[in-house]
């Protein structure tokens, strides 16, 4: 896989994110200012880089809503259902006020917050969710890759624009969640699980990552409108 380019789109912020309530694989909708901040972000993606070769998403509401507002405004195909970059599994801990688990489960927020895995039931670890967002960037980049340089038949469960931005590599937008994207880009760059690496991500802003061949290098984090 040569030249591409990605953007790792956060979802746009729903209710229960304001909150404070942990969401993890609980599907919810983003909230109607949620969505106004998508279409500001989503204008702001199409201004930078053209209309996306193609656009993925994972199955969860608030980040399929989010795809769509960047579709329409690009006026490109259907986002693609990605179940490989859903939101990880909080476990018990969905569905709970983050001062409520802090509460309850003070030494295991501590081990989550400095990039470990608590011992809670349900919770997914930080290797296999870096691992199942890193392949299905991978798989993804590599078939509109092939689309576009072979004329191979379009991306399963629907079809991919062909633009490309205005850029020799052609970009693909993953919308995704702030866990989720943080363990796939380091899986992908090659790095630990540590948190602190780069800092939060916020709602609605995005990563841009940059492939080489099989190298990987982050061009910008955490860029967007807020």
């Amino acid at each position: 896989m040569t030249n591409v380019r990605v953007v790792l789109w956060r979802h746009a912020p729903t209710a229960e994110n304001a909150a404070g309530k942990l969401q993890g694989q609980t599907d919810t909708d983003p909230a109607g200012p949620g969505l106004a901040l998508a279409r500001v972000a989503a204008k702001a993606i199409v201004e930078l880089y053209g209309a996306p070769a193609a656009i993925f998403t994972s199955p969860l509401k608030r980040a399929s809503a989010t795809a769509q507002v960047l579709a329409d405004i690009a006026g490109v195909a259907a986002p693609i259902i990605e179940p490989g970059i859903t939101q990880r599994s909080y476990g018990i801990w969905e569905g709970m006020h983050i001062d409520e688990v802090a509460r309850l489960y003070p030494d295991e927020l501590a081990i989550r917050d400095a990039g470990g895995d608590p011992r809670i039931p349900g919770w997914e670890t930080g290797l296999d969710v870096g691992e199942r967002v890193a392949r299905a960037i991978t798989s993804r980049c590599a078939e509109v890759q092939s689309l576009i340089t072979d004329d191979s038949p379009a991306p399963s469960e629907g079809p991919a624009s062909s633009g490309s931005g205005g850029r020799d590599a052609p970009v693909i937008v993953f919308v995704s969640h702030g866990s989720a994207i943080a363990t796939g880009m380091r899986r992908l760059l090659g790095l630990g699980e540590d948190p602190q690496l780069f800092g939060n991500l916020n709602h609605a802003n995005w990563v841009e990552l940059e492939c080489s061949g099989d190298q990987w290098k982050v061009a910008r984090y955490n860029f967007g409108t807020r």
